[in-house]
């Protein structure tokens, strides 16, 4: 199928402006569910992506859009064990990477969960850098010490309190 954009671009270009336009949390929900859908078909055939984000996402056209996870450059195949370890030196998304993967280098269909629940919060804050205004130091110790996203104010609304996504997420 032919994409049109990637998640990122599209939740920026439709943020929410005084009259209140923007994505329905419907919508949301589906880009949820669609993601998680791909991570699950990425580990029933052994593969970690390890660069899950809403930049790495693409859309296929309206109305549908349809999300297609894209850029496998990290991405690696799980052979004879059930996790991958990285050996070599190279720039990596901080920001949305698991515990394990920042301090052990260890990828796993886990550390790919983690790095989703980064994506449903990019989905709920219209795309937001996570731990804004913090440097990659900064976030591998927050992280560590156990410091996650705020709940985005959206998400707020999407059940009730025995049930909310946020803390699902967490």
């Amino acid at each position: 199928e032919l994409c049109s954009t990637d998640l990122h671009a599209f939740l920026r270009d439709r943020q929410p402006n005084n009259l209140g336009v923007g994505v329905s949390q419907v919508k949301m929900i589906r880009f949820c569910l669609e993601t998680a859908e791909g991570l699950q078909y990425l580990a029933n055939k052994h593969f970690v992506h390890r660069d899950i984000a809403t930049r790495n996402l693409l859309l296929t056209s309206e109305p549908e859009n349809t999300v297609k996870i894209a850029d496998f450059g990290l991405s690696r195949r799980l052979t004879g064990k059930d996790y991958y370890r990285k050996t070599t030196e190279g720039l990596l998304p901080v920001r949305w990477m698991a515990l394990e993967a920042l301090y052990k280098s260890v990828y796993t269909p886990q550390s790919d969960l983690w790095s989703y629940g980064i994506v449903v919060w990019e989905i709920f804050t219209y795309a937001d850098v996570p731990y804004a205004g913090m440097s990659n130091k900064n976030v591998m110790e927050e992280v560590k010490e156990g410091h996650r996203l705020k709940e985005p104010r959206l998400m707020e609304y999407v059940a009730n309190d025995d049930l909310r996504l946020y803390n699902i997420l967490l």
